[in-house]
C-alpha cells in the first residue's frame, strides 16, 4: 500500500489548517489536512499531516518542503509512519 500521508513538524503555533493546505496544494490534490491540537487547550502541538491523493505528489512535497524555514524554524517534512494497532 502506498503512503500518501505526509508528516509536517516544527510548525508555528498560529499556523492554521487552511494555511498549511495552501503551502502544500501546489504539489497535487490534497484529500485531508490536520494540525494536531492539545485536547484541553485547543492549541497547536506544532505538527500536522497532509494527505495527498497520489503518492507521487507526496514525494514531490517532501522533496521541496523538507527543511524549508517557516518563521525561523526548519520544518521536518517526511512520510508519516503507519499507525500501530494498540
Amino acid at each position: 500500500m502506498e503512503n500518501n500521508k505526509v508528516f509536517v513538524g516544527s510548525l508555528p503555533p498560529e499556523l492554521t489548517t487552511k494555511m498549511l493546505t495552501s503551502m502544500f496544494d501546489k504539489f497535487g490534490k490534497i484529500t485531508e489536512t490536520i494540525i494536531m491540537t492539545d485536547k484541553r487547550t485547543d492549541k497547536s502541538k506544532g505538527y500536522g499531516y497532509v494527505t495527498f491523493s497520489k503518492n507521487s505528489d507526496a514525494k514531490k512535497a517532501i522533496k521541496a518542503m523538507d527543511q524549508t524555514e517557516i518563521e525561523g524554524k526548519k520544518m521536518l517534512v517526511t512520510f508519516s509512519k503507519p499507525e500501530r494497532n494498540v
